[in-house]
């Protein structure tokens, strides 16, 4: 299975990282149809079309609604991330 189709199939990305300039995961997660979930740490919001997809805090519990949610909403995430590339 190639990279980009275990990304398609996946749930949701869950990006978590401390520092990030421009986080090119998230980028290819939309290509690939994967909706994407974020800390705040770093430039994501410029990217993510819904702002309710980036976690304000590190709160474990916050950042599981938001996967729950992005799952719930996939299919008008993948299409409102795809119209925003």
């Amino acid at each position: 299975m190639l990279a980009s189709e275990l990304m398609a199939s996946s749930d949701a990305q869950l990006v978590t990282s401390l520092v990030e300039g421009f986080p090119d995961g998230v980028l290819e997660a939309i290509a690939c149809g994967c909706p994407v979930a974020s800390t705040e740490d770093s430039d994501v919001r410029l990217i993510l079309p819904r702002a309710w997809r980036v976690s304000a805090t590190r709160e474990p519990h916050e950042r599981v609604e938001i996967v729950e949610r992005c799952v719930e909403q996939r299919t008008a995430l993948v299409a409102a991330q795809r119209d925003w590339v």
